[in-house]
């Protein structure tokens, strides 16, 4: 019984190796996102916190809002955990009339 439990595990990691090999070079990871990747177009509204923008991504010409947070004010204010919390909401829900967050920079 425990050799077939051997053969079985070397059989699963032969076949992982084979994986790899054949899909080496095959993928590649996209690139990294960053702020330089967007263009700004207007600003879309102001808030006690922070402001959005309406801005463009520059490799796929898609449109996004982006809202960028002062820092400051919200340290100031411990409101850390509601920042985080709307970001973790945003990035499960999926409604039509909430916004969906694509990119966290």
């Amino acid at each position: 019984m425990h050799r077939v439990a051997e053969d079985q595990q070397q059989q699963h990691t032969t076949s992982h190796f084979q994986l790899q090999e054949t899909f080496a070079g095959r993928y590649e990871e996209p690139p990294k996102t960053t702020l330089n990747d967007f263009e700004a177009h207007q600003l879309l509204g102001c808030g006690s916190f922070g402001k959005v923008y309406l801005v463009q991504h520059t490799r796929t010409k898609r449109y996004h809002a982006m809202k960028v947070l002062k820092k400051g004010k919200i340290l100031k204010h411990q409101l850390e955990r509601y920042a985080l919390t709307e970001r973790n909401i945003l990035c499960t829900v999926r409604h039509p009339f909430v916004m969906r967050l694509n990119f966290a920079i």
